[in-house]
Parts: structure tokens; C-alpha cells; sequence
């Protein structure tokens, strides 16, 4: 094969449209300096690639970056957006946290009450500023959510199973929208069932009691003036 046909099938294969980023045949004087180009090439990709794996993974939420911490990572954290084929694992993640609150307060987990129920509720959270499912290594172990109002941050969603727990993820998730509500100076609202001990922390973040229901505690944090 001739050195030109080399090129053009190297630049073919690269797909590089740009003509500055096209190679001319002309700079090389054997075909053994397009293979060193060739090599060049693939050790650049792959110092790319380790590099990329070594950045910290980012995703947005409501114009702000959420930056998982290292450690995160390292544990095998990751965040992607949810898809409606998400539905029956977001079903089976609220069974297993909620199930307990729902003997407590209302008499039993009904499965055909509450598909339809937390259906309804995941459409809901789809069409929220942020709607994020946590993967540990792969697999769904919980899902969290917010909505940026004009005037307040709503409709708070965390739930994670037992794996995801414990590990800051729950931390994490409530640093950031904090630092939404003292960033845009708008209040944050959410509800808590009495006898859940996520209540704990929300009141160490600076969350108050502000009214409550039989079954569930109304709470809010003021961001800093």
C-alpha cells in the first residue's frame, strides 16, 4: 500500500473532518513515520482516557455542578439521570424504605395501593430540576431528587438502600442543595415521617421543624443572609 493510501485510510478511520486536523502525506518521508504517528496516537488516547478516569465525575443540577467527592468514587459511587425504564426498581427502592412507615401510619404496604401511588410519585419527580438514581459498582441503590422553584427549593426525594447507606451519600446530596438555598437565597422544604431518624440529620444541615401531621414532620431550612 501505497504511503498516501495509508494516510487516508488513517484519516478515514479517525473521522477527523477538519482540515486542520487532517494529516497531509506530504510531512512524512516513509510509511515507518506514519506508523510512529499511528503509535503516538494511541499512547495520547489512552493517557487521555487514564486521565479522564482520574477527574473528579461532575453532573448539573439546576444550572450548579454536583462534584462526587473522591471517596465517593473510590467506593464506587456513581449519579446518572433516571429513565422511565427505571420505574420498577424506583417502586422496589421506596418498598424497602418506606414500607415500615406505611405499616406504622397507615395500616399496611398494599402493593396494588402503593405501584399506583409511587407511580404517580416517580412522574412526578421525572419532571423535577433534578431527578438522579445512585448506582454502587453498577447497581441502582437508591434515587434522590429536588425541584428549584422560583421562590423555594421542593419536593425533596432521598431514599437509599441498606449498601448506599452510611457512606455520605445522604450528606452529600443535602450539602449540595444547601448550597443552592444559600447561593440563590431560597428556603428549603421537606417532610419526614416521625419515627424516621433521617430527621437527625436534617436538624444537624439547620433544618426546622415548622408544623407536622400525624405522621410526618414539616420541616425547612433559611439560607444564610
Amino acid at each position: 500500500m501505497y504511503l498516501h493510501e495509508l494516510l487516508r485510510n488513517y484519516n478515514r478511520k479517525r473521522d477527523w473532518k477538519k482540515p486542520a486536523h487532517r494529516v497531509s502525506w506530504r510531512v512524512f518521508a516513509s510509511e515507518e513515520n506514519y506508523e510512529r504517528l499511528v503509535r503516538l496516537r494511541r499512547i495520547q488516547v489512552k493517557q487521555m482516557r487514564t486521565a479522564l478516569r482520574g477527574m473528579a465525575r461532575i453532573y448539573v443540577f439546576g444550572g450548579m455542578s454536583m462534584i462526587l467527592s473522591r471517596e465517593l468514587i473510590d467506593k464506587g459511587f456513581s449519579l446518572v439521570n433516571v429513565v422511565e425504564s427505571d420505574l420498577a426498581d424506583y417502586i422496589n427502592i421506596k418498598k424497602i424504605c418506606y414500607a415500615k412507615y406505611v405499616d406504622e401510619y397507615f395500616g399496611g404496604w398494599i402493593d396494588d395501593i402503593q405501584v399506583e401511588k409511587n407511580t404517580r410519585s416517580f412522574n412526578k419527580t421525572n419532571n423535577q430540576s433534578s431527578s438522579m438514581k445512585i448506582l454502587l459498582n453498577n447497581e441502582t441503590v437508591g434515587f434522590f431528587g429536588y425541584d428549584e422553584l422560583s421562590d423555594r427549593i421542593d419536593g425533596i426525594t432521598i431514599q437509599m438502600t441498606d449498601k448506599a447507606r452510611n457512606n455520605g451519600v445522604g450528606s452529600f446530596y443535602l450539602d449540595h442543595i444547601i448550597s443552592i438555598s444559600n447561593k440563590d437565597k431560597k428556603p428549603i422544604f421537606l417532610t419526614v415521617f416521625k419515627s424516621n431518624p433521617a430527621q437527625n440529620l436534617y436538624k444537624k444541615y439547620g433544618f426546622k421543624t415548622y408544623d407536622e401531621s400525624s405522621s410526618q414532620y414539616m420541616m425547612r431550612y433559611d439560607p444564610r443572609q
